[in-house]
């Protein structure tokens, strides 16, 4: 996966065959009033993340929780970058 790298990588392939690229920046906000999405997206995060980094597990655990509590308690807001990438084709 590209990750943050993905907009630009498919930018410049379609471009490539002649396409008009455009691109806009469009974060995703999840409010406090959404806690049980901020909350499965931080347990989701620490998840994917201890996977990675077993012998971090229990600092990852902790971050978790701290985020799942502030979450349930609606203490918790979420902003997640995001680019949209639209590909018009060649007329």
């Amino acid at each position: 996966a590209l990750g943050v790298e993905a907009p630009a990588a498919i930018a410049r392939a379609f471009a490539a065959q002649g396409y008009q690229v455009l691109t806009a920046p469009t974060d995703w906000r999840i409010p406090r009033q959404a806690g049980a999405m901020a909350r499965e997206l931080a347990l989701g995060h620490a998840e994917a993340a201890i996977r990675h980094e077993t012998r971090e597990a229990a600092r990852i655990e902790a971050w978790a929780e701290t985020r799942a509590a502030q979450a349930e308690a609606g203490r918790l807001s979420v902003r997640v970058p995001h680019k949209d990438v639209l590909c018009l084709p060649p007329v």
